[in-house]
């Protein structure tokens, strides 16, 4: 393997992890409205905040692929299965 390759291997294998954590952090948070609704305002700030820098257009791609790696979804907090 080549050492781009070999980065992006280590990046989507470490964001497949955190996706794997976030997503554990989620099913057994005893409050998924509330969470829900702070991942939802901490996504759009953080959108802002990279929308104001000159970063590059990958940098907002990466943002998307990471994010919806977590696996969290955008749900009416009415419809999110809540755990005991």
């Amino acid at each position: 393997m080549n050492e781009e390759l070999d980065n992006k291997a280590f990046l989507m294998g470490a964001l497949a992890a955190i996706g794997s954590v976030t997503r554990a952090f989620i099913s057994t948070n005893p409050d998924q409205a509330a969470l829900l609704s702070a991942l939802n305002f901490q996504k759009q700030e953080t959108l802002s905040h990279l929308l104001a820098q000159p970063y590059p257009e990958q940098t907002l791609v990466a943002f998307h692929v990471a994010w919806d790696m977590v696996g969290h979804q955008e749900a009416d907090p009415e419809v999110v299965p809540l755990h005991p």
